[in-house]
């Protein structure tokens, strides 16, 4: 996808792009709060999900059985 393009899509949606040459094409209140959220990982204060092992999945599977019984 062109910066253009990225960053019409981002503008319309308000979600983050991941089109790095579209930062500088959204809107101002959007790159703000790109900004803070950025600054809000680099404090420690958001994480990334990221994929579990196979063993990990089953027992989270397992966990969330019990909960729902």
């Amino acid at each position: 996808m062109t910066a253009e393009h990225g960053a019409a899509l981002a503008n319309k949606t308000r979600y983050i792009s991941p089109n790095r040459a579209a930062f500088d094409r959204l809107d101002n209140e959007l790159q703000r709060l790109i900004q803070r959220y950025q600054a809000l990982e680099q404090e420690g204060r958001l994480f990334r999900l990221v994929d579990v092992d196979l063993a990990t999945y089953e027992l989270y599977r397992a966990v969330w059985a019990e909960v729902r019984r």
